[in-house]
């Protein structure tokens, strides 16, 4: 590619004339005005990314990216807005990631600064999830666009609550899972971002703090009021396995809580459906095959149990129709995996509908021929796909 012409008002000093990229429009808290590639083209950071310190700032700039040549050097028309709050459910869950971010930014620094304020997320969500629950799942696979240390607690509480409502979790327990699905991280919370989009393994110090987060999990937790013995357990438990590789007590098999093994499994789940240091995530049907392959480090019977509940075509999921339309999974369809409920957006040729129109995966037409990941749909946002919700 060659290089372009800076953008207007920049100086060319601020650009990288090997690769076209304007270096001063990637900013410390603001999202990315284009797809970045590397030389073989491949998308590595996706428009709308958000870095999160000037560390990584220098880190994602050292790699020699480019936009992406469709994209050019002028910032893209940002995505339409979400919807308004209160006009539908990824309104609501945006605003409960926003809070959860602001409560760990708090926790991190000073644990005994927001005393009850955990508890108030973790009931709220759980309410959300209980209300739209395919519409929480299906945020799960389409919508990235906040950060990942605020959007992975609250996808981690929502398949929490998915399996501890389906298998019939008593309150209280179901509770202390969901409250330690969504803070089982806190202990490396401020690091969690950087980590996500970092080139390259941690380093050693950056290890120290991975093997540690369980138990500083549990001490940021007891200091901000938390003294369920359950809810403590399961986040200090949460990255053993039963052959005892785990950490950080190196459990084995009935040592380990049965709920610290269903957050190791959520945590494998969203570690493939959501993008992380600059790869795209895997489709849902391809991380569901791969953790049923991983399934003996884990426990089999809770990730078979999990694929079940989550469907073969979870919420979220784009699909291709045989009659050529790309459509989104709404609904999971009880006792009929393969034909799940879906809207057609449109052709994949970007000639998109201007509201979703129902289609009955069980007619001919309109059955799923494939899946289609959303990182090749051009022009397809997240706006544009909620609106199924609506």
């Amino acid at each position: 590619m060659a290089p372009q012409p800076p953008v207007p008002g920049r100086q060319v000093a601020d650009m990288d004339m090997k690769t076209g990229l304007d270096r001063e429009a990637i900013r410390v808290g603001e999202p990315l005005p284009w797809d970045l590639v590397n030389a073989e083209g491949r998308i590595l950071f996706r428009k709308g990314f958000i870095v999160h310190s000037e560390t990584n700032r220098q880190r994602l700039l050292a790699m020699g990216l480019r936009p992406r040549e469709d994209d050019g050097l002028e910032p893209a028309t940002p995505d339409p807005a979400p919807p308004p709050m209160g006009s539908g459910p990824f309104r609501q869950i945006e605003y409960w990631a926003d809070r959860t971010q602001d409560c760990f930014d708090h926790l991190s620094r000073n644990p005994r600064s927001r005393p009850g304020e955990i508890r108030e997320i973790v009931s709220a969500l759980q309410a959300l999830y209980r209300e739209h629950e395919d519409a929480c799942l299906a945020a799960i696979h389409f919508n990235h666009h906040r950060p990942y240390s605020c959007l992975h607690p609250v996808y981690s509480l929502f398949l929490a609550e998915l399996f501890a409502t389906a298998t019939g979790y008593p309150g209280d327990t179901g509770t202390a899972l969901a409250g330690a699905a969504l803070t089982a991280n806190l202990g490396m919370y401020e690091y969690h971002d950087e980590w996500a989009t970092q080139a390259g393994p941690l380093d050693e110090a950056q290890q120290r703090v991975r093997l540690a987060h369980p138990d500083e999990s549990v001490r940021r937790l007891r200091a901000a009021g938390i003294t369920d013995p359950l809810w403590l357990r399961t986040v200090r438990q949460h990255h053993e396995h039963p052959d005892g590789s785990g950490y950080p007590q190196g459990l084995k098999g009935g040592e380990i809580l049965r709920e610290a093994l269903v957050l190791a499994v959520i945590d494998r789940y969203l570690a493939f459906v959501m993008p992380r240091q600059g790869r795209r995530p895997l489709y849902p049907t391809a991380a569901l095959k791969k953790l049923y392959e991983d399934a003996a480090k884990y426990d089999m019977d809770i990730v078979a149990n999990f694929i079940k509940l989550l469907g073969i075509y979870p919420p979220g999921t784009l699909v291709r129709l045989v009659n050529g339309e790309l459509a989104v999974v709404i609904r999971r369809r009880a006792n009929d995996a393969l034909h799940p409920e879906v809207v057609s957006l449109g052709y994949l040729d970007g000639d998109w509908w201007e509201e979703p129109r129902p289609r009955d995966t069980r007619e001919p037409p309109y059955r799923i021929k494939g899946a289609h990941p959303m990182e090749e749909t051009q022009g397809l946002t997240p706006a544009r796909v909620a609106r199924a919700w609506l």
